[in-house]
């Protein structure tokens, strides 16, 4: 019995590529005779990214695919931000600081403490406490 596993050639998750270039891409170029311009999106009809159909995929500019799916405009709800569900915080099994801490942080700091201080009396560095200082990160908090 042999120990061979298969595996896919190509992750599901990512575009299929001829040579070295998005197959997408290429399909749209050959269908308008053209290179794409700078600037230009190619955007599948259906969602699926796997068909690359000519009939599938539609020429935009960046704004445009941007509105198609919602993003960036007030009181539309997008089509697909996976950003906004994921956990932050002390949601991440990984976090070392808490919510009180990034406040006490913050507070310490609008005091006059020196960051690098403060990083010090928490274990981080002041690189750290700037990031959290200009809300770059935890500023969810």
């Amino acid at each position: 019995m042999s120990n061979f596993t298969f595996r896919p050639a190509v992750k599901l998750t990512t575009y299929r590529k001829r040579g070295n270039r998005h197959e997408h891409r290429v399909v749209a170029e050959a269908m308008l005779g053209r290179k794409l311009l700078p600037g230009e999106i190619v955007h599948h009809v259906d969602g699926n990214r796997h068909n690359n159909v000519g009939n599938n995929l539609r020429v935009m500019s960046q704004g445009a695919h941007m509105r198609e799916h919602g993003l960036g405009i007030p009181g539309i709800a997008p089509a697909h931000k996976p950003w906004l569900n994921r956990p932050k915080g002390e949601e991440l099994s990984f976090a070392k600081l808490s919510r009180d801490v990034i406040l006490d942080i913050r507070k310490r700091i609008a005091d006059g403490e020196l960051q690098k201080t403060v990083g010090a009396l928490y274990g981080i560095k002041q690189s750290y406490v700037s990031q959290i200082v200009h809300r770059k990160r935890w500023g969810h908090v």
